[in-house]
């Protein structure tokens, strides 16, 4: 399904799958935290978990690598230095609040944010495991690319992801009482399969659809769907199962441009924005979240919170590609027409 085209329409679903992410950290997980109430039944009726699932689906889809340099370049300033400037942010805004409980190795090691994904230590932000492991996957897609290049087979690449599949599928069926299987559990994270989904998604080509290697493709893709199926039921539950059913076939109608109305501007304006509005909104929401609780306003606090969080979000997105990612890009040219001369 390559495109050469922008999609608006998976650009309006991300703010869908942002809204409902956010509604379930600040109905389920504040709830479960701070209200210390049980809060299971809410889960029940919120597609967040599902939402991060077909997150991690669309993250394979885009994920593409032309040279090396220019991935490290893309990635950067894509994502590790938004990751970077809000978990910054969000430190300072609890700092100054007397609410942040982290030390400072946890700090620093929030900074680099790659080893955040073993869960040995204390996020800023407890949405950015996300994030985190993204990451590492990032280290397994380029050491698959680089040993491709090596040995100039195309097809190696197809075999590395399926094994990669397989081998996060399988840790599903790992019990948690041995650190051992915790440990394939980060390495090997169920989530890496979401993401080879996508990328097997992204392989199908258009303009032969009926080629030998687009049945092969398809038939792989088939496969995975299954196994993401059987993951994120045995993960998250029937009910967030049924959710990802619905979501990856929302998720494939905008991939052939069939939901029209996600094109609207106020959908793009929030999916233009949804990484800087996810990497923001967890922890410093809770923190205005727990002053309107504290005074018996938790609902229309969940509005207030939801409404400048999302605002907040859009303000940093904009903010920064407006100032920083111009700096970074002449910062680049600049170092680039140096070597030339």
């Amino acid at each position: 399904m390559k495109s050469k085209l922008f999609n608006y329409q998976i650009n309006g679903f991300r703010s869908f799958l942002l809204i409902f992410v956010m509604l379930y950290h600040y109905l389920f997980i504040f709830g479960r935290l701070f209200l210390k109430k049980d809060f299971n039944q809410l889960n029940n009726y919120i597609p967040g978990q599902a939402s991060v699932c077909i997150f991690f689906v669309m993250s394979g889809f885009f994920l593409h690598l032309s040279t090396f340099k220019e991935f490290a370049f893309k990635k950067t300033i894509g994502i590790f230095v938004p990751t970077l400037l809000c978990v910054l942010l969000s430190a300072f805004i609890q700092f100054l609040f007397g609410n942040l409980n982290i030390s400072v190795l946890d700090f620093f090691m929030n900074i680099l944010m790659l080893p955040m994904a073993s869960n040995l230590f204390v996020y800023v932000d407890g949405a950015h495991w996300y994030i985190a492991f993204l990451l590492l996957y990032f280290i397994y897609f380029v050491l698959i690319k680089l040993f491709v290049k090596i040995i100039k087979k195309d097809i190696a690449e197809h075999i590395l992801l399926i094994i990669l599949s397989i081998l996060s599928f399988s840790t599903t069926f790992l019990p948690t009482s041995l650190v051992i299987f915790k440990i394939l559990r980060v390495l090997l994270n169920p989530h890496f399969l979401l993401i080879n989904l996508g990328i097997f998604i992204r392989k199908i080509s258009n303009d032969n659809i009926y080629s030998r290697t687009n049945k092969l493709f398809a038939f792989i893709v088939g496969i995975l769907f299954v196994m993401s199926l059987v993951t994120v039921y045995r993960t998250y539950g029937i009910l967030q199962f049924v959710y990802y059913l619905i979501l990856f076939a929302a998720m494939i109608l905008c991939m052939f441009r069939k939901i029209c109305f996600l094109e609207k501007t106020i959908f793009q304006f929030i999916g233009n924005a949804s990484l800087f509005v996810y990497l923001i909104h967890q922890e410093v929401g809770f923190l205005m979240l727990n002053t309107f609780n504290n005074i018996g306003l938790y609902l229309p606090g969940v509005v207030i919170t939801f409404v400048t969080m999302m605002v907040i979000g859009i303000f940093l997105h904009y903010l920064y590609n407006t100032f920083v990612v111009e700096l970074i890009n002449k910062l680049a040219h600049s170092l680039k027409k140096e070597k030339t001369i």
